[in-house]
Parts: structure tokens; sequence; C-alpha cells
């Protein structure tokens, strides 16, 4: 994701957390560490998204257009940034062929990366983010800084054929979620 996501992100969470229903954008822009001049562009995007309002005047500024709870962080990212896959071969908006597809040992892995990152995006809402929780399935986390209890994805098992489809992967992906 590059700092166009990242910026849009904590500026939808910056006007979904005001308590007033308008923020200037240097209000914006000082509590999320962007240039202004690179926020009026993000936030025009978001507008165009339909995702935040603006209002000119002393007592303008930006908002967002509709409630945290209706905000998919996946849709947001997909619609600044593009696919979410690391790789062409595994992308479902933009696949991109690859001559070593049919026999590649690092395309489950790739795939597994873009399943997982969808997942968690196309299940997390803004309201989540604001509410310091992010919606997954899976076990305790183990990790330092999170707070005991934040579910984690369990690892998946993929088989190690060199000869593995698509289809062969996508159902080791859905039916593989073992202990790991």
């Amino acid at each position: 994701m590059s700092s166009r996501g990242e910026y849009a992100l904590r500026a939808l969470l910056v006007l979904g957390a005001s308590e007033t229903e308008w923020m200037s954008i240097h209000e914006i822009a000082a509590k999320t560490a962007v240039p202004v001049k690179y926020l009026e562009q993000i936030l025009l995007q978001l507008k165009h998204l339909g995702l935040t309002r603006s209002k000119r005047g002393t007592q303008g500024g930006y908002a967002l257009r509709v409630p945290p709870e209706e905000i998919v962080i996946g849709q947001v990212i997909r619609s600044l940034e593009g696919p979410l896959a690391p790789m062409g071969c595994v992308s479902v908006t933009a696949y991109d062929p690859c001559p070593l597809e049919a026999h590649c040992l690092l395309r489950p892995l790739w795939l597994l990366v873009r399943e997982t990152v969808a997942h968690v995006l196309d299940n997390t809402r803004l309201s989540d983010l604001l509410a310091r929780r992010i919606p997954m399935e899976g076990e305790p986390a183990a990790f330092a800084g999170w707070p005991e209890g934040t579910p984690v994805a369990r690892c998946t098992q993929v088989p190690s054929a060199a000869d593995i489809t698509m289809a062969e992967t996508q159902s080791a992906i859905q039916a593989g979620r073992t202990k790991g």
C-alpha cells in the first residue's frame, strides 16, 4: 500500500472520530501528519468516492458522508490503490498470467497473502478501527503490543505438489485452515 492509501485511512479515521460535524483541512493535516497539499488531493478522491463531503467557508471543512459502519476498508484501498494482490498471477481484478505459473512454487504463497489481506480488509470497517478492533477468526494473539485476546488468522497448509492449479490452491485455502 502506498502513502496515499495510508493517508486516506488516517483522514477517514480523524473524520470518523471527530466530535464536530466539520473539520478544516488544517485540523485534519495536523492530526494525520499529512501535508495540506497532498491531503487536498486525497480528500478530493474520497469525496468523489462518496465517502466524504465538503463545505466552503469559515464554518466549513470536511466531514464523512456515510457512517463509519458503512465504510469497508478493503473497498477504500482498492478504490485508491487498485488490486490487493502482491503479484498479478493471483490478482482477482487485474490477473496477469505468468509463463511459470503452472509449476510455480511461490504462487500458493502469493495467493495466501492476497486472500489473507483481502479477508482482513474486506471484513474491517472504519467503525472497527475507531473501536480499536480488527474482526478476524482464529486464535488469541501472542504478539507483543496487541491486547490479550485479540484474534488472529490461522495458518493455512497448501499442497506441496509443483504442478498446482488455481482451483487446487483456492480449494486448499478454503479447506485447509488448520492449526499451525
